[in-house]
Order: structure tokens, then sequence, then C-alpha cells
């Protein structure tokens, strides 16, 4: 696993770090500071907010604090935690709005560059929906190009976020559940979403084990961003 770019943001770092435990599923904040590249400090408040989100575990290894992947199971009534998306979006301003503005309406979202590296986290991990770009610059290669990841995704609904105009009953024909266009506007990618959502019978996440989760709840959230105006605000977004 690289250490993170400068150009990676607080929102692809969370991925980064539950990419890192696919690989080897217990580690210690050392240890996970040395494979993301971040300072102890920043790894803390991100292995936080995953642990806040109900994406990892935490417990105690003769006095140190380890962290590993919550196991992925059957949907239970773990009704706390918030529903779990994520997106797979290689162009980091695109993310960075989509995530500040879902978080906002309460969701938990993990970011993935690379279709890659979303199968790997969706063979560990549990998601109640998953948003894609199509990662290719001609429209007739989509559908190919995320194929495997349909597939990688089984039950959990996704969706397509593409500029390219792409007829819905096609793409769902190939396995999506809809397709969200760009350029799009706020309130529109949140309806979308929760109508993906609404019908869903549980988040997929099991029942928080006994005795090993420790990390308090957080005081502040590991980010702080301006108040949107989502009647207002736009993003005018291009690309595949």
């Amino acid at each position: 696993m690289q250490p993170l770019e400068e150009t990676e943001t607080v929102h692809t770092t969370g991925g980064q770090l539950l990419l890192i435990l696919t690989s080897r599923d217990v580690q210690s904040v050392a240890d996970l500071a040395r494979a993301s590249g971040q300072n102890p400090t920043d790894t803390i408040r991100s292995l936080g907010r995953l642990v806040d989100q109900g994406f990892l575990v935490v417990g105690d290894q003769r006095g140190t604090a380890v962290y590993q992947l919550r196991p992925k199971a059957e949907p239970s009534n773990m009704s706390y935690l918030p529903e779990h998306i994520l997106l797979i979006e290689d162009d980091v301003s695109i993310s960075d709005l989509v995530v500040t503005v879902l978080e906002e309406e309460g969701y938990a979202v993990v970011v993935c560059l690379t279709p890659l590296d979303a199968m790997a986290l969706l063979d560990r991990l549990s998601f109640d929906l998953v948003i894609t770009d199509g990662f290719s610059k001609e429209p007739r290669t989509v559908f190919v190009n995320t194929a495997d990841l349909i597939r990688s995704a089984g039950v959990t609904p996704v969706a397509l976020f593409s500029a390219h105009r792409l007829d819905r009953e096609r793409a769902q024909a190939a396995g999506f559940r809809d397709v969200i266009t760009k350029p799009f506007a706020l309130d529109t990618l949140v309806r979308q979403v929760k109508v993906l959502l609404a019908d869903l019978p549980g988040n997929g996440i099991p029942d928080p084990p006994q005795g090993e989760v420790t990390w308090p709840q957080a005081t502040e959230p590991a980010y702080s961003e301006p108040a949107r105006n989502s009647q207002e605000r736009s993003l005018q977004a291009a690309g595949g």
C-alpha cells in the first residue's frame, strides 16, 4: 500500500486506512500511521471517526490499542450507526464535495480512487450503497469497465455516477440501480441517494462485540466545513 499523496484529502484518508487493514487485519496506530504516511495525531483522528461510523472495531493488545475491520455479516438491528456509502471517484474535488454533502445528511461515506480498491473493501465490509464513476472516456465502454465492480457489490445497490448520457434502462440491465448524472444539483444528488436507500431492510452491520470496542464517541467532527445553501449551489463536474 502506497503512502497517501499530498493531493489526497481527509475524505480519501478513511478509505486508505481501511484498505491497509484489508492486507493485515489487526494493526496499531503506529502501524497505520507508518503505512499511510500520516502523522500519528491525524491517524488517531481518522481511526476514531471510522470507529464511530461503524467501519472499525478497536481492542486492546497487551496495553496497545489495535484496530480491525468490523466483520461483514448479515443485517442486524444496529440502527444507531449511519448508513454506509462507498464512493468510487478519482476526481478529488468532486469526491470532497459529494462526501461533505452526504455526511451533512447523516451518512458515513468512504472514498476509493479506483474500482480495484473498492472491490477489496466490498469483499471485507458491508455497505448500503455504492456510487461509482464510469471510469471511461467513451460511453460504450462504461458498462464493461464496471462489470467486475457490479459483481463484487452483490446485492448492494450500485448507482452509476457519470457525465456520459447513458440510457437508464440500459444501465439497469447492466446491473446498476440508477444513474446519477454529472453535472448535478446537490439537492438532486441527495434526493436520489435517499430514494436508493429508502427500501433497504437494514444496514448489514453486525452488533458491536461486547467488551471490545473502547473508542469514546467523538466530541467534534474530524473536519469543519462552511454551511452550504443546497438550493443555490451546484457542481459543474465533467469526466466519465
